[in-house]
């Protein structure tokens, strides 16, 4: 066996809202006292739903003679709410061992944020079965009654809508707390994720891990393992680091391991021992073991950066200066693509469907301006920024991350010979069959230099860039992969009004997440100029792609219509302009 070193790039202890540890409690949970601000897993009308953590019949077994004594959950408003009911029990589909309601016709009020019911009758805790902790929610409308928020563990987000208990990422909002006299005093909960999806060979692999102190004591160091299936090489690493009770760190390492050969189906083994140099007491939870796809090449990304504006957005125009002086730098021109989807705070005479369809991906309160980033999400998609160092050092991080998926997009159009249309080829390579959620290719046609009618907050000759003019899809065509490679063709019907000059195209292949907001990651993106002649292949078919063209009216108390032959006698407003009805 041979053994080498981690290297510790950076440690970061981070306070979590959980409660101090108590020397006869422990909080056993992995969503760590947040609770989501945005309604997840949302449905119309009155039923029931249901959310879960699962504890491992191993943790479960080092509790043993203690008890659950209380069970916490989150929730961000209490709104359309009726009823909570807490339960514990030994499998998804099993009879509650132990539960507990409140809510209407009982003694405690539902609130917002956590609730803490203290169990009548606490359950006595073994270990010979895995122990599932959760809750079922009563709603009379649509509501807030299931928090997912942002984790790495597994089974730490089952949710049952009514149709049979599935896992989705992160962590729903539940605590499990544990009393008694023999709660382990040195206890680490640890979970370990890769930064990037795939070890590439020759180089290095950075790895994020998450410590949780559930014991009752303080934590000074600890070792850290790392093991690649099949290889007989160990690499370990001594961290100091101080986790006080309750507490959590997250710790930077990195690893070169040695790898020749490229493979699709091993496995990385990440442990935690030796806690203050002694066993921990519930090493249960210290190990995490995770697919690991080893690839001999991988390719360059090209970020898009998203923009949520419209001309009644105030604050729109100092964003865009930004982003076009960031674009202006060698650094980042051709090298970051920018769409901007005129919605998020009502909307103007650019506004598409897609754009308005798009913000569900806020999650909640929509507002502008408002940037995506490849749509990663990490705790939310939508973030801001105050300057142009802040969104260069997020740019800069997500432009050195390796993409395993290539784009290429070109199309027919001459600039000597000009049509009304134009026909788009995109050609995608992928290094490996990524089973876990099939892709989606999406392409716009932008045009920058587009006059505004009336841009709050700009001057009389503000101008829009980066307008989506015409899209194939809001979230994308399926990719039909041959082997490895795909293509996918589309044609744009081109306005006369518009200028070719200041026109492209942007390809990106993405996921579609539906309900999940970490799911609608973008792979890679790329470009061509309208004005960039192509050697296009003869021969090939087009499919047709309707150009948005969408009208928007409003009456005056803001409802929309769908087109004008709803409107009755009245004063509306239509495409940013007022529009009267006789």
């Amino acid at each position: 066996m041979m053994m080498k070193k981690l290297f510790v790039i950076a440690a970061m202890v981070t306070l979590t809202q959980g409660v101090a540890m108590a020397d006869d409690q422990a909080v056993y949970t992995f969503c760590e006292g947040k609770v989501s601000s945005t309604r997840d897993f949302a449905v119309d009308g009155a039923c029931w739903r249901s959310a879960a953590m699962m504890i491992p019949a191993g943790v479960a077994a080092s509790y043993e003679g203690n008890q659950l004594s209380t069970i916490r959950v989150g929730i961000n408003k209490k709104m359309n709410i009726d009823t909570i009911r807490v339960w514990a029990r030994h499998s998804l589909e099993g009879e509650n061992i132990v539960e507990q309601v409140i809510g209407r016709n009982t003694d405690q009020a539902i609130e917002d944020n956590w609730n803490e019911v203290k169990l009548t009758t606490p359950l006595d805790l073994s270990g010979d079965e895995p122990l599932y902790v959760g809750y079922d929610v009563k709603q009379r409308a649509s509501s807030y009654g299931i928090s997912q928020v942002s984790s790495a563990y597994s089974h730490a987000c089952l949710v049952n809508m009514g149709d049979g208990w599935t896992e989705q990422r992160g962590a729903a909002s539940i605590e499990a707390v544990f009393t008694g006299g023999n709660i382990p005093e040195l206890d680490l909960m640890t979970t370990a994720k890769m930064v990037n999806r795939c070890l590439t060979v020759g180089k290095s692999l950075p790895l994020t891990l998450h410590v949780r102190n559930i014991g009752t004591g303080t934590v000074n160091y600890f070792y850290v393992r790392c093991q690649i299936e099949g290889s007989d090489e160990v690499l370990e690493q001594r961290v100091k680091q101080r986790i006080s009770s309750g507490k959590s760190a997250d710790i930077d390492l990195e690893f070169e391991p040695t790898v020749a050969e490229a493979t699709l189906d091993s496995r990385l083994t990440v442990m935690v021992f030796d806690v203050n140099k002694q066993d921990d007491e519930s090493p249960a939870d210290n190990v995490t073991t995770m697919p690991l796809v080893i690839i001999d090449h991988e390719f360059q990304r090209i970020p898009l950066l998203e923009e949520f504006t419209t001309e009644q957005c105030v604050n729109c125009p100092p964003m865009a200066e930004r982003i076009h002086n960031i674009l202006e730098k060698d650094d980042y021109r051709d090298k970051v693509l920018v769409a901007c989807h005129h919605a998020g705070y009502y909307t103007d005479h650019l506004t598409s469907d897609a754009d308005i369809e798009m913000e569900r991906l806020y999650g909640g309160t929509t507002y502008a301006p408002a940037l995506m980033l490849d749509r990663v999400s990490d705790g939310g998609i939508m973030f801001s920024v105050s300057s142009e160092a802040q969104l260069e050092g997020i740019l800069d991080y997500r432009m050195g991350t390796p993409a395993y998926i290539s784009v290429d997009v070109m199309h027919d159009y001459k600039v000597s010979e000009p049509a009304g249309v134009v026909n788009v080829l995109v050609n995608m390579e992928r290094i490996f069959n990524d089973v876990t959620a099939p892709k989606y290719v999406t392409v716009y046609l932008l045009e920058d230099d587009v006059p505004s009618r009336n841009q709050s907050g700009g001057t009389s000759n503000y101008r829009h860039q980066h307008v989506v003019r015409a899209y194939n899809s809001t979230w994308g065509e399926p990719v039909n992969w041959d082997d490895m490679e795909a293509t996918y063709r589309c044609t744009f019907t081109l306005d006369e009004a518009w200028n070719i000059d200041n026109m492209q195209l942007v390809a990106f292949v993405s996921e579609y997440g539906d309900d999940n907001l970490a799911g609608y990651a973008i792979d890679n993106a790329n470009f061509a100029r309208l004005t960039t002649e192509y050697e296009f292949p003869s021969g090939i078919g087009t499919a047709e792609t309707a150009v948005h063209k969408s009208t928007h009216i409003y009456d005056l108390q803001g409802r929309r219509f769908s087109n004008a032959s709803q409107l009755r006698s009245g004063i509306y407003v239509m495409d940013g302009r007022k529009l009267i009805v006789k």
